[in-house]
This record gives structure tokens, sequence and C-alpha cells, in this order.
């Protein structure tokens, strides 16, 4: 009998937000024959926590107190001891952080962290937090071109420890969408809140010669 290897994925909380919904994918989606997967959240639960309960596996909601949270790194060690984690994989400022803290004190054999943004609200404290924590990386994971760039500039993150896995897409949930008819000139719509790493500023510029051509 092959062991499966257990994966943790450590993030923020359980709020509504693309990152949520890439681990929910990478819980349900992953490779249940040679891994198993728990969760951990850091800062506490959210509207998301029922739909990650579905999935069937272990889900710890954390509360850190304080700018520190040591509080909360104690408590992830003593998780990632007591589930045997073979691998953590970090999501988010607060898995970034104190989730690899975590994982570094429980010598945890492979850390992953997944980078999905552009961070433009994170500062220089942030960056050297990450850029410090990235040495016990395994690999650091961009989810396009300009996420691998953007954490190699400003983290100084060797090459070596990047890759650039794009984000998978359920295709099951638009299969059998109804079609628009093609007399109907097609609807173009952004979901994405009003924030500038969204690019709504890049989309207006172009419009006109979008609808020029």
């Amino acid at each position: 009998m092959i062991m499966k290897k257990h994966v943790i994925h450590i993030l923020c909380a359980f709020d509504y937000g693309g990152a949520e919904r890439f681990v929910y994918d990478l819980v349900k989606f992953g490779n249940h024959e040679k891994f198993s997967f728990s969760v951990i959240t850091v800062v506490g639960g959210g509207p998301l926590q029922p739909l990650f309960e579905t999935l069937g596996v272990p889900i710890h909601v954390l509360h850190k107190k304080g700018k520190l949270g040591l509080g909360v790194i104690r408590e992830m060690v003593k998780i990632l001891k007591f589930e045997k984690a073979d691998i953590v994989h970090t999501h988010q400022f607060a898995g970034a952080a104190w989730g690899r803290i975590a994982a570094i004190l429980a010598e945890i054999p492979t850390i992953l962290t997944t980078e999905v943004n552009v961070n433009l609200d994170e500062g220089w404290v942030k960056k050297r937090v990450k850029q410090l924590l990235s040495h016990w990386n395994k690999k650091i994971i961009a989810i396009s071109q300009a996420v691998y760039d953007d954490t190699f500039r400003t983290e100084h993150v060797s090459p070596k420890k990047l890759a650039i896995i794009s984000n998978g897409i359920d295709l099951q949930k638009f299969w059998g969408a109804p079609r628009v008819p093609s007399t109907v000139a097609p609807v173009v719509g952004v979901v994405a809140r009003f924030y500038p790493q969204k690019g709504h500023t890049t989309l207006l510029a172009a419009w006109p010669e979008v609808v020029a051509a």
C-alpha cells in the first residue's frame, strides 16, 4: 500500500476572493489517490467556509491576535506535527508569513507558496519578510508571467525557485451554458473589484480600438 503524502494549505481566511477559490479547486481537484489534504486559516473563517466543508477534509480555523501572532504560529506548529504534514502550501500574505514560519519550525520537508497577484498594496516590510522566508521554499509558484516578473523584481527571489503554473478552470461550471445567438452582438462583462491591479483602466483605454476593429 502506497502511503499518501499529506498536503496542508494555509491561507488567510474563507473570504470571497480568487485566492480562496483557487485553494478550493486545488483541494477538490487534487490527486486524492496520491495525496491527502487539510486546510488552515490564519485569521478566522468567512462566507466560503461552508463550501470548503463540503470537501470533507480537515479544516482548522485559527484566529490570529495582535500584529506578531505568536500564538497562532504555535497552534499551527502543533497541527502540522499532529497531522504529519509532508507538504505545506501557503497562500496570501498571512499564509506566506505565519504559515511559512510555522512550517519552518515544524521542520516540514517541502514548503510551497503560490503568488496570485501583483501585490501593489504590499509595502517594503512585507516584501522583505517574504524575501527572507523564501529561502526555505522548495518552489514559489506564480500564476502568470506578470506575477513571476513582479515576484522576481520586488522580492528578489532566485529564478531557480520560481515557476509559472497558470490557474486551472473548472469547465463543468460553464458546460451547457446557453450560447449567444449569432445575430446578437457579444456582451463583454468584467467581474472584478475596482482596484488598480484588476486593470479596469487598461480595458477602458483599449475599448475604443476594440469597438473600431
